[in-house]
């Protein structure tokens, strides 16, 4: 590729490194992971109010049909 003039993509080692000291803050890892729970359990809340929704909705539809 550098002979054709064209950019050389980098290699994925090349970020890592042999510090023992984290990057990132222990308060902004436990945000991140605090959110991503969060919105897990809102999307499950969300999933099972559908599900509730649904078997209402079937019930009373078989409970109010005209006899």
């Amino acid at each position: 590729m550098k002979e054709d003039n064209l950019p050389v993509p980098e290699k994925w080692d090349a970020e890592i490194t042999d510090s023992i000291i984290s990057p990132f803050s222990d308060k902004l890892m436990m945000f991140h992971a605090a959110f991503l729970v969060n919105a897990a359990l809102s999307y499950y809340g969300a999933a099972l109010d559908q599900v509730f929704v649904l078997i209402l909705l079937s019930i009373i539809k078989k409970y109010s049909t005209t006899q």
